[in-house]
């Protein structure tokens, strides 16, 4: 596999889910039914997209299926299209993105309602990320790198836009939930689980501010704008409890992204503070 498509595959395998709380993974299935998952699961490790996408339309079809299951079967099919995208020659990436993003949009339109939207939400815009990264990754290959570098940044921009959003209706929700002021489904997610996910929701922002920043031009006042925005978010993140999983991603994209913006000093002093840690 060539070593932009590792790099790839790697930030989107990160990117699809990390979200931690309370020392258990954050699943996109996190109450669906096992074999679902399980079954899904190996079929995109063997890239066998389309019989995965086929089993999720399948199942969604069916009456009567829980919401919890309903919503994790929407996310996987989302999640699948993606990762086909992901490993698909240049010209069929873009229908399946399309199809990534309209499977969590259908959902969400349908279902407005559903306790574990923000879930899928968080898909959503993790798969725009995603695309904005691989589109990018493409420019840097050669091609129309004014085209591609034009359509990254429209992805990066639709990633931006739904982290901002879900980290403020997460942060209304929360705020609701400790005034009392609020309902809770047993179906829906818990405080900890919301506060969790806002706080993913914030590092994947700085992520695809930092993907922005790469798409201008060197020393240009759009790059070093987004990438100084991305090194003020993971230091504002890096002030709260996580896990050590979380932390470590933080502490590297920080120092990444000072050493992009030509702040050697400020990351060496990182580096060699993360070396003390470790």
């Amino acid at each position: 596999m060539p070593l932009h498509r590792r790099t790839l595959w790697t930030s989107i395998g990160l990117a699809l889910w990390l979200a931690v709380l309370s020392g258990a993974v954050v699943r996109p299935a996190a109450r669906a039914d096992p074999p679902d998952e399980q079954h899904l699961a190996e079929l995109r490790q063997q890239g066998l997209y389309e019989q995965a996408e086929k089993y999720c339309a399948d199942r969604l079809a069916e009456e009567g299926l829980p919401a919890d299951e309903r919503t994790a079967l929407a996310i996987e099919l989302s999640r699948t299209y993606a990762a086909h995208a992901a490993q698909s020659p240049v010209a069929a990436r873009p229908a399946l993105w399309q199809a990534a993003r309209q499977t969590a949009d259908d959902f969400a339109a349908r279902y407005p309602r559903e306790p574990r939207l923000p879930l899928l939400r968080m898909q959503a815009a993790l798969a725009a990320l995603a695309e904005g990264e691989s589109v990018r990754e493409e420019a840097e290959l050669g091609g129309n790198p004014h085209a591609e570098l034009a359509a990254a940044r429209t992805a990066l921009r639709r990633a931006i836009k739904q982290l901002q959003d879900l980290h403020e209706a997460i942060t209304v929700e929360l705020r609701q939930r400790n005034r009392g002021a609020r309902q809770v489904s047993t179906e829906g997610l818990s405080p900890a689980e919301l506060s969790s996910l806002e706080l993913h929701a914030r590092y994947q922002l700085a992520r695809a501010l930092r993907e922005q920043g790469l798409c201008y031009q060197a020393d240009s006042a759009d790059r070093l704008n987004s990438l100084g925005q991305s090194v003020e978010l993971l230091a504002a993140i890096a002030q709260h409890e996580m896990t050590p999983q979380l932390a470590g991603n933080v502490r590297i994209d920080e120092i990444v992204c000072l050493r992009l913006i030509g702040n050697y000093g400020a990351a060496e002093k990182k580096l060699a503070q993360a070396n003390r840690d470790q």
